[in-house]
């Protein structure tokens, strides 16, 4: 939450396609990798399992890159687009991770287009709920006081 709010928004704008790469692809690419790696190491687990697995592990938490980054000076962007990188990072993992659970439980019966369609409805999801909640807790910030 902190991370979203202190967002530079002007700066996030000049990173996004940037943050979008790193967060889209390159979670994808993070999660195969591991996923190859998972089934090596544990062969019975199976290729849904393990691409599981690399959803789960391949989101990055960066709050010590953060910091040390404004501790040491760095350019805003820099901060921004990894901060970016981590809030877009962890939503792609989120959607990841529930489309591979309902395969890997045998709920899924779908194809290409169901998951594009699943993606979209937990994207659309999290912007709505991200918005209201998000103009909530910023009309209740505006009672708060410094005293």
């Amino acid at each position: 939450f902190e991370s979203a709010l202190n967002l530079p928004v002007y700066v996030f704008s000049k990173v996004i396609w940037q943050c979008i790469l790193l967060a889209g692809p390159g979670l994808l690419l993070a999660m195969f990798l591991t996923a190859i790696a998972a089934s090596a190491l544990f062969p019975h687990w199976g290729w849904a399992m393990s691409l599981l697995f690399g959803a789960v592990v391949s989101a990055t938490d960066p709050v010590a890159v953060v910091a040390l980054l404004r501790e040491l000076g760095a350019p805003e962007a820099v901060s921004a687009m990894i901060e970016g990188e981590s809030l877009l990072n962890d939503g792609s993992a989120i959607v990841a991770y529930q489309i591979l659970v309902q395969i890997v439980r045998g709920s899924f019966e779908g194809g290409v287009l169901d998951i594009i369609l699943l993606t979209c409805r937990i994207c659309g999801g999290g912007v709505v709920v991200g918005l209201l909640s998000g103009f909530v807790f910023v009309q209740l910030l505006s009672f708060c006081t410094y005293e």
